[in-house]
Parts: structure tokens; C-alpha cells; sequence
């Protein structure tokens, strides 16, 4: 705390608190309001964090601790922020909450000089690009704090302190914590199943599996009777691996209360459905536990904000929580004595997170002086081998909005369209006029009053104007990418129909780019069968069966242009609602040896995941698509065949599983 208040008398408007999780960053920081507070350096201090259990936990320890401190919690509208010296807050509250709360005199409160310092937790999350505004708008000391700064390109907590990469205000590491008795080690261990390395085989499954996957799969004649390791990787259901962790789990685990009793554990899982998996195979397993003892806690239980609460106190249940990203980070349970990794982090940042779940002193927790002095981590998806080989893991660089990818988009068509050839045609003059008035609309429906509005006004008022739009050069739309696209506002009418308007958008873009267009069109025609099979049972799709048939034709593609691409997005759009919902089924393969050897992988990627879009975005898939692509010398050849499934795979299933497998084996060569 002395490096951080000699910082603040130096002048320093900007701190960076690098401190080992468990080691007490809120702490710290408490300490640090008092100081300031007693010497008149602060008057009005602002706490950020990005989830509502952070805030809760923060508000009640500078509560407990600082008891003559007024405090808001802006999240629960019990208290009165006028009155408040600290106010505690999420990122997009707080960002509302500028333009929106006013003080009794009917006055903005939260003006740009309310606040002296601003406290962010957990600074290596969301503190970049739009919520960034925040600490542009409120002219005060900042106070960054977290256990895993990251430096990337463009997510670099350093650059947002005015620090030099890796050099923080102060640091206070794991394992200089660990030296000091601040915080307990931890051991591990590393598991490498069969089915996990090797994948399942239909012969070694029990008659009662076998009866299991045959009424599963036995529809499905493109499935062979082996699943690949690759697949159980996103396959994470099969009850013996479940059976085998818990089992392992509960024997050797580490226990309280004289050994009978399992000590608090979190259990990483993959995603609701794992989760939802574990907990029915635990209480099948151990039904004498009760169904108190393993909780599912993640954000599709409507009372997972209560179940943390009730994990958090020692003496309560759940003594399991099997935690969908809710407990990854934040959440301070010094009783937790066990994690369980059961799916695989690439984020360093994230992984480290994970690991200080576990990290806190707790006295007593196993019996009258016997203090907790280690934890057990058991790790099923090779996660500390991958980051031994991988000591920064992967890069996570910024997501684009839809709202964005659309604006973008259509801005990138008005440049094409505005050179001659296109001009010199009415209809592409008419098109051009029509997009231009709905991005300058898009700009016009942004509020003057925003703070973040304000910020980019310059832009704002310039591109509100028509001569903008006359000519877009490169500068222009570096513009539009940096100050518009990011601030506009999401449309509130069907996600599904804007997916596909950008599918199509994007169609529009390659055309006139003269790109390959095979992906998106095999998305477009895969989609209109899929409508064509409903057209008997729902009548605006039966409406629309002219459009339906035609874009199913090679005719229509052979032929069609960006007109044309946009009567089809306006007629088809609104019928992306009434498509089933997609169901997750496994890859399979008759390439098993291949497979077993790691020279073929098959790998199932659903886009709508934040992992997922990173791939989509990589390969440019707005759609359903396939590929098969080779490496050679580490040269990827990309090999697009979405085309050829949609038109293939259903009626000459024959011809596509030999054209798929022909083109595997060009590439094994």
C-alpha cells in the first residue's frame, strides 16, 4: 500500500495492483481508501467489477471494515447515491447510470469531477473497448487490480495504466505469497483416461451403453461405431468419464470433519448440459449424500446468485458446486479444499484464475489447529500440460458485435458501390442511396446526451451528414471502424434475422470484392431447404416459395448479383425464427486408426459460442459450413465444401461421403 500512496503523491494518475488471488487485493485496497480518506486526498471513490456476486462482496467487506463509509450498491436501489461517499457497480450499470441518475435538484449526478478514485476489479477483464468510456469520462485517480494482467496486442492492461508492458505499479505473486504464509500451495492430479486419450470404441461399451448409443445413432448412417478422442473432448457426457471423476473425487479428495466429509470443491465444467450431467450421475452414484450436497451453478439457474451465498458459508450445502464460468474467478470460499478441471482453458489469464479459487488460508478447517496447508487439483483435459508447453496460452483478441459486423458491413458495400461502372446504373445508384440513409439513420438514433456519445461527437456530428457519404476513402472508414461501429446501438428485433442479413450482407461484399462465395451461398442454400421442408405447415414460409426454390437452383447463383442477394435477405429474414433449433450430435469417422494417430482430426465447432465466433470469424463462416482443410510445413490448404454438402449430403449421401473421404485422403498424401 506504501509503493500505491507514494504513486498518488507523486502525481501518478494511474495505478496497477498485481496481486496473487487469496492474497487480499480488496484488502489492500480498503486499507488504501482509509489513508486517502483521513489525509482529505478522497472524497467520492467508485468500485467496479464486472459480475454482481463481486460487487455484493466488496460492498460488504469495505462495510464491515470501514463502518463511518457510506456505500451504495447502484445494483439493488436500496440505498441513496446522492448520499453515498462509495458507490459500487457493474460495468453496464454504471455506464447507464451517467446519463440516467439524477440528484434531487433534478441535475446529473454522476458528472465527470463526482468521482476522486475509481477502483476496478479484476482489471485484466472487461475494462477494454467500449467500457473503456467509463475512465475517459470521470476525471479521477485510477486503481487497477487483478492476479492476471494480460498483454496482448489488444488487450493490454499495461497500455490502459500508462504502464510499460510486464511492469505493473506493484506486484505480489503466487509463490512469493505461498514464502510469505499468505496463501497455501497446491498439488495435482494429472489424469490421462483411455477415453480421453483413445476416444470410445463401440465393442468395449457395456450392453447397456450399446443399447444406449444404438438409439441414439442408429438412425444416422453416416455413423461408424467409433468416437474419436477429438469428439469426447466436446463429448464430455459419457457416464464413465463422469463416474470416473467423481468417484476419484470423492476417494481421493481432500476431506474435513476427521476425514467423512468431502471438503468444499468447485467442478469445472464444459457447459450447462456437462454440468446438468454431472449432478445426475453424482446423486445416481452417491444417492445417501442427499440433493443438497452437488449444486449446478451457473447462469441458466435462476437461483445460482443464492447457491454461490449458500457455497460460500462453511457450515452450509452445497459442499459441490459444479460451476459453469460463474466461479472461475472472483468468488472468495477459503473452505475449498478441491477443483476439478473438467474442460479445457486456453486462456492463461482465466487458467491462473481457476487455480486461486483455492488458494486462501483457512484456520481450523480440518480440525482444533489443524490448518488448511494445500489443495488438490485434479485435472482430467491435460490443461497443466497444455500450458507447460503453451506458458501464455492463447490470444483472445476482441469480438465485433453483430451490431458492428452489420454496420461495417454495409458501410464496406457503399464504398464499393460508389465507384463509376456502379454509378453510372440507376438501380445500383437507388441501392447505394438506400444503404447510406440507413447507416446515417443508425447514427442519427444515437443519443447527443450520451456520455459515450460524447466522446466521439466529432465523428458522430460528421458522419450524421450526407457529404460524408459521397466519397468514403480509407480514412473515412477507419473512422466509421474505430468511432461508429462500436457505440451503435444493438436493434432489438430478432437476433436470428440479423445473422441473417449479415450472412447476406456479406454474400453482397464478396461479389463485389470478387471473393470465393461458396461458404456463404452453401449456408443460404442450406437454409432455404431447411424452410422448404416447413413451407406445408407454416404459411409465411409457404409465402415465400418462389424465393425458396430459386436460390436452391445453380441457375440463380450462376447469374444473381447484389440486387438480388437483397430481395432474397428481405424476403427470407424473417422466417430464420421458425427453423428448429440445431441439436448437438458427435462427429464420427471411418478414418479410426487415422484418428488414433493424430493425422486426422474431425472437429464439431458451434458459432455461437464465444470460441466458436473466434473460429468463424478466422474462416469468415456466418453459417452452417464444412471444411477440410490439410497442414503441411505448417502451410494451411483450405478446402470450402459447404457448397457441396448442402447439395450433396441429404439425396446422394453415397457421392458425399466419397468425395469427403477422397478429398481426406488427397490430403494424407
Amino acid at each position: 500500500m506504501t509503493v500505491l500512496c507514494e504513486s498518488i503523491m507523486n502525481h501518478h494518475r494511474k495505478l496497477l495492483l498485481v496481486q496473487a488471488t487469496g492474497s487480499g487485493k480488496t484488502r489492500v485496497s480498503i486499507s488504501l481508501v482509509d489513508v486517502l480518506r483521513r489525509h482529505n486526498y478522497v472524497k467520492n471513490i467508485l468500485f467496479l467489477a464486472d459480475r454482481k456476486a463481486l460487487v455484493s462482496q466488496a460492498k460488504k467487506s469495505y462495510s464491515n471494515l470501514l463502518p463511518d463509509l457510506t456505500v451504495c450498491n447502484l445494483l439493488e436501489n436500496k440505498e441513496d447515491p446522492e448520499s453515498s461517499r462509495m458507490i459500487f457497480s457493474t460495468y453496464p450499470t454504471m455506464l447507464n447510470a451517467i446519463d440516467e441518475t439524477k440528484k434531487k435538484d433534478g441535475k446529473k449526478l454522476f458528472t465527470p469531477a463526482h468521482f476522486d478514485l475509481i477502483i476496478v476489479d479484476e482489471s485484466h477483464r472487461s475494462i477494454y473497448k467500449k467500457y473503456q468510456e467509463i475512465f475517459h469520462y470521470f476525471d479521477a485517480v485510477l486503481l487497477g487490480m487483478t492476479a492476471t494482467p494480460k498483454d496482448e496486442i489488444d488487450k493490454n492492461t499495461y497500455t490502459i495504466f500508462d504502464l510499460e508492458r510486464g511492469v505493473p505499479t506493484y506486484a505480489y505473486e503466487l509463490d512469493e505469497a505461498v514464502k510469505e504464509g499468505y496463501l497455501v500451495d497446491y498439488r495435482t492430479r494429472e489424469y490421462k483416461t483411455k477415453i480421453m486419450e483413445e476416444g470410445i470404441h463401440y465393442d468395449q461399451l457395456s450392453e447397456e451403453e450399446k443399447e444406449v448409443f444404438d438409439d441414439e445413432f442408429d438412425d444416422d448412417e453416416n455413423v461408424e461405431k467409433d468416437i474419436p478422442n477429438t469428439a469426447v473432448n466436446r463429448w464430455l457426457f459419457n457416464k464413465d468419464t463422469i463416474d470416473l471423476v467423481l468417484i476419484n473425487l470423492m476417494r481421493e479428495g481432500l476431506k474435513v470433519e476427521g476425514g467423512d466429509k468431502l471438503g468444499k470443491t468447485i467442478i469445472f465444467a464444459r457447459n450447462s448440459k456437462h454440468a446438468k450431467a454431472i449432478v445426475e450421475r453424482f446423486q445416481k452414484l452417491f444417492p445417501e449424500k442427499g440433493s443438497h450436497f452437488i449444486k449446478q451453478i451457473d447462469y441458466s439457474i435462476k437461483e445460482s446468485e443464492h447457491l454461490i451465498e449458500q457455497f460460500e458459508e462453511k457450515d452450509k450445502m452445497p459442499q459441490i458446486a459444479v460451476s459453469v464460468d460463474m466461479l472461475d474467478t472472483g468468488i472468495d470460499v477459503p473452505e475449498i479444499l478441491n477443483l476439478v478441471f473438467f474442460k479445457k482453458v486456453r486462456s492463461y489469464a482465466k487458467f491462473c484464475q481457476m487455480i486461486g479459487r483455492g488458494t486462501r488460508l483457512c484456520k481450523d478447517l480440518l480440525g482444533p489447529g489443524m490448518d488448511k496447508e494445500k489443495f488438490l487439483i485434479f485435472d482430467y483435459c491435460n490443461n497443466f500440460e497444455y500450458f507447460r508447453v503453451n506458458p501464455h496460452g492463447k490470444d483472445s483478441g476482441f469480438v465485433e458485435t453483430l451490431s458492428e459486423k452489420i454496420f461495417l458491413c454495409k458501410a464496406r458495400i457503399a464504398r464499393e458501390l460508389q465507384d463509376t461502372d456502379y454509378q453510372k446504373d440507376e438501380d445500383f445508384r437507388e441501392y447505394r442511396n438506400t444503404l447510406v440513409k440507413e447507416l446515417i439513420q443508425a447514427i442519427n438514433d444515437l443519443n447527443n446526451e450520451s456520455f459515450i456519445v460524447k466522446h466521439h461527437l466529432k465523428y458522430v456530428l460528421r458522419y450524421r451528414e450526407q457529404k460524408s457519404w459521397d466519397i468514403l476513402e480509407t480514412e473515412a472508414m477507419a473512422d466509421l471502424k474505430k468511432h461508429i461501429a462500436p457505440i451503435i446501438e444493438a436493434e432489438k428485433e430478432n437476433e436470428l434475422a440479423r445473422r441473417f442479413d449479415y450472412l447476406m450482407y456479406s454474400i453482397e461484399l464478396a461479389m463485389l470484392e470478387r471473393k470465393n462465395l461458396s461458404k456463404n451461398i452453401g449456408a443460404v442454400v442450406g437454409i432455404a431447404e431447411k424452410l422448404s421442408l416447413m413451407q406445408d405447415s407454416v404459411p409465411q414460409i409457404k409465402e415465400q416459395k418462389y424465393i425458396l426454390d430459386k436460390v436452391q437452383t445453380n441457375e440463380f447463383w450462376e447469374k444473381a448479383f447484389i440486387l438480388e442477394m437483397d430481395v432474397v435477405r428481405e424476403a427470407l429474414r424473417d422466417l430464420i425464427q421458425f427453423l428448429p433449433k440445431k441439436t448437438q450430435r458427435i462427429v464420427y469417422t471411418d478414418f479410426a486408426e487415422l484418428v488414433k494417430s493424430g493425422k486426422v482430426r474431425f472437429k464439431e465447432v458451434d458459432i455461437s459460442t464465444s470460441e466458436g465466433e473466434k473460429l468463424a470469424n478466422k474462416y469468415r463462416v456466418s453459417w452452417s459450413s464444412l471444411y477440410v482443410n490439410g497442414w503441411k510445413n505448417g502451410k494451411e490448404e483450405r478446402n470450402d465444401m459447404t457448397q457441396f454438402s448442402f447439395q450433396n449430403a441429404r439425396n446422394k449421401t453415397d457421392l458425399f461421403k466419397k468425395e469427403v473421404k477422397k478429398k481426406i485422403n488427397q490430403l494424407l498424401k
